[in-house]
């Protein structure tokens, strides 16, 4: 969990800051997006190994489906968004 987390952390805040003058190289974009997809590697597996949790979770606490939070997420992202 706390690699996935450092993983992400690095992929949002840092990643492009630290590389920007790397990406207009063709030759050192290819180290960049295999970066890219090992992060991406990290977070996806440990969100993919607590989804079982969260819906448990979310059955437990409202006896609602994790569908309706989902919902709700995406919506209030996306209100969150526009301007």
């Amino acid at each position: 969990m706390a690699t996935a987390l450092k993983a992400r952390n690095k992929l949002v805040h840092r990643f492009l800051i630290d590389n920007i003058e790397r990406f207009v190289d063709a030759q050192e974009r290819v180290p960049l997006v295999k970066e890219i997809r090992e992060l991406r590697g990290q977070i996806r597996a440990s969100h993919k190994s607590l989804d079982p949790l969260v819906i448990l979770l979310s059955k437990s606490v409202e006896n609602e489906p994790i569908e309706m939070y989902s919902k709700e997420a995406k919506a209030a992202f996306i209100s969150s968004t526009e301007a």
